[in-house]
């Protein structure tokens, strides 16, 4: 590969937001440097944790294009930092030319957690400074090229940046995945959670693979693609379980449940929602437990057993009120309405519809009080009250309007 597009893609791997020109030199001159490149590094990182910005500068370029970013940067690091940690390795990439990297990683936390910042040194043209070649976190230029490449490609781009694949890259993957996902670029999400499971099968980690699986499985759901997103939630309980993880496992159970109820395979529904209960349970996560019972519920009434579904609804709806939930324990009621509805108890039914409709316009919840009242307004329709049905179904239409609901309208 020529030297010049070797240096541009190792650039892109290891985070730079702006471009130098790199000094030539063959591997003896460059080596010696080596020492002085990580003092130089070492004392900056100093003077930015002790919070002198301008000793801090005196220890890197006076080039005009990168002084004001450089200040801009080292201002914010040293206003942010509590303590400062530097990871320093020394890199070369042989070509035509030889160029030496001191990359740091410096480590800060604030109210948002911790917090990573990659930045490369490199000798300028003289050979007798160290210039911040760029700043930015490194995870993001490598996230994407591995996005991007090819799945041939993806092991030889993580061969080369090994230091940044991490667990923190990992969850990143993940995280950015489920929102390309949620904002239905699904193209982009697979191939970014695509990604993820190449970094987990990198870090040879059983939780890694097994929620990148996971994240996959859920973006092929929404694709309505059933089969391949049921072999990855297949695929992510099988890691959870060398893993050890019992509440990964879990939503693997009660993902794949949902997956069998939208197809009509409702008996494997309730075994897989079963399942999830189960482990819900074990592992006492009183949310997971109140999710499985009420995910039971919804595929018992599916499956025309409203009597059952009740019971389950209800023993939900118990954990939700001694959790203090009361938007989620209001989706209960209105529920429950609606199973006594099924079992010919209209008065029942409809005190309960209103009492839903009473909490939830308590909380705002504009789209959960339309599906109430569309509920109701059925149900005085079956009970021949035309005239009440009516009102409560033009409240639910103005309610899924405002909302942007087409589909409830």
């Amino acid at each position: 590969m020529p030297a010049r597009a070797s240096a541009a893609r190792f650039a892109l791997a290891a985070g730079l937001l702006w471009r130098v020109s790199l000094v030539s030199a063959d591997a003896q001159s460059v080596a010696p440097h080596e020492t002085a490149a990580v003092a130089c590094v070492e004392s900056y990182c100093r003077a930015v944790a002790a919070g002198d910005v301008s000793d801090a500068l005196k220890r890197c370029t006076e080039k005009r294009d990168l002084r004001d970013a450089l200040v801009s940067l080292t201002s914010e690091l040293a206003d942010k930092l509590n303590r400062v940690s530097a990871d320093i390795r020394t890199f070369y990439r042989a070509g035509d030319e030889t160029r030496a990297v001191v990359r740091v990683r410096v480590n800060w936390s604030d109210g948002n957690g911790k917090q990573v910042l990659g930045l490369d040194f490199r000798l300028d043209h003289e050979g007798d400074a160290w210039l911040i070649q760029g700043s930015r976190d490194a995870y993001d230029h490598v996230q994407k090229t591995l996005a991007e490449a090819d799945a041939a490609d993806r092991a030889g781009i993580i061969e080369q940046n090994g230091e940044l694949v991490d667990a923190a890259l990992a969850l990143q993957m993940r995280r950015d995945a489920e929102r390309l996902s949620i904002a239905g670029s699904y193209d982009e999400a697979v191939r970014m959670a695509d990604a993820a499971i190449a970094v987990g099968e990198r870090l040879k980690s059983p939780y890694d693979l097994g929620y990148a699986y996971l994240t996959r499985g859920s973006i092929r759901k929404r694709k309505s693609e059933w089969n391949p997103a049921l072999n990855d939630y297949e695929s992510a309980r099988k890691q959870f379980v060398e893993a050890k993880d019992r509440e990964g496992e879990g939503k693997t159970q009660s993902r794949a449940a949902s997956i069998y109820q939208r197809v009509g395979l409702l008996e494997k529904a309730v075994r897989f929602n079963q399942n999830a209960l189960d482990i819900a349970r074990e592992i006492k996560d009183e949310d997971a437990e109140a999710n499985a019972l009420q995910d039971i519920g919804a595929v018992l009434k599916d499956m025309g057993r409203p009597a059952e579904a009740l019971t389950y609804n209800t023993q939900a709806r118990a954990i939700r009120q001694q959790r203090g939930e009361k938007a989620r324990d209001a989706v209960l009621m209105a529920n429950e309405a609606g199973l006594h509805a099924d079992l010919g108890r209209y008065g029942k039914a409809v005190g309960m519809f209103l009492e839903a409709l009473t909490l939830l316009r308590e909380l705002k919840d504009t789209n959960g009080a339309a599906f109430a009242l569309n509920n109701l307004g059925n149900l005085l329709d079956e009970m021949g009250d035309l005239e009440g049905a009516r009102d409560r179904l033009s409240e639910a239409r103005d309610a899924f309007r405002e909302t942007r609901d087409r589909p409830g309208e």
